[in-house]
């Protein structure tokens, strides 16, 4: 159960007989070119969200159905965080979520963004909140705070080091792999992470103070 990069390193370390170099808590990403950076700031004027302005971007959708928010977590998620923060909730999501995304927020930029913009759109918000996956290891590249939601794997391997505050609730069932994951008949790891609780470690993140990058 040790962080999953320093475990891989080792791995390979001692497979190929060499000193692999280097923390491991840190993750590494390409810069978006200047097309991508004006064609994400575009995307964000286009829905209303202007240049400066503060933004929380919300992922709730994985490559493995199980792994996704619920769709009633996020639109309550949505409501309290624009009425009680005063934030806006900006929604990325695959082009064929868009139907979906639509009933979160009228921010949506659902099937909008390609690879380098979206990791532009994580850079610029203030929060990003995700399930485990993809966007969750970019915010950790480019230094955007993330609360993460884990369900079936555990936050001390795959959870980024650095200003990433996890949602975990700790099933006995947990961690499990993606098999028993498709055939749990009720995904409590995930079903069970309200929008309140994801609110709370917002709240943690914009109390501290000014953006970390």
């Amino acid at each position: 159960r040790a962080y999953a990069a320093e475990t891989n390193a080792r791995l390979f370390s001692e497979a190929l007989g060499i000193d692999v170099d280097g923390p491991m808590d840190r993750i590494d990403i390409a810069r978006p070119s200047e097309d991508d950076v004006h064609a994400t700031a575009a995307m964000l004027q286009n829905i209303g969200i202007e240049e400066g302005q503060p933004f929380l971007l919300l992922s709730p959708f994985a490559s493995l159905e199980q792994r996704n928010w619920p769709a009633e977590e996020v639109r309550a998620f949505v409501q309290k965080t624009e009425e009680q923060l005063g934030i806006p909730v900006v929604i990325s999501a695959p082009k064929d979520k868009a139907k979906e995304a639509d009933s979160f927020s009228k921010y949506n930029l659902a099937g909008q963004t390609k690879t380098m913009q979206l990791a532009e759109l994580i850079r610029r918000a203030r929060i990003l909140v995700t399930p485990d996956s993809g966007p969750m290891h970019v915010a950790g590249a480019v230094g955007t705070d993330c609360v993460a939601l884990f369900s079936k794997d555990l936050p001390c391997r795959w959870a980024p080091r650095h200003h990433c505050k996890p949602v975990y609730l700790e099933e006995p069932c947990s961690p499990c792999n993606d098999e028993t994951a498709r055939a749990c008949p009720t995904v409590k790891c995930m079903r069970g992470i309200t929008a309140d609780m994801v609110l709370e470690k917002c709240r943690e993140f914009l109390t501290k103070g000014g953006k970390r990058k």
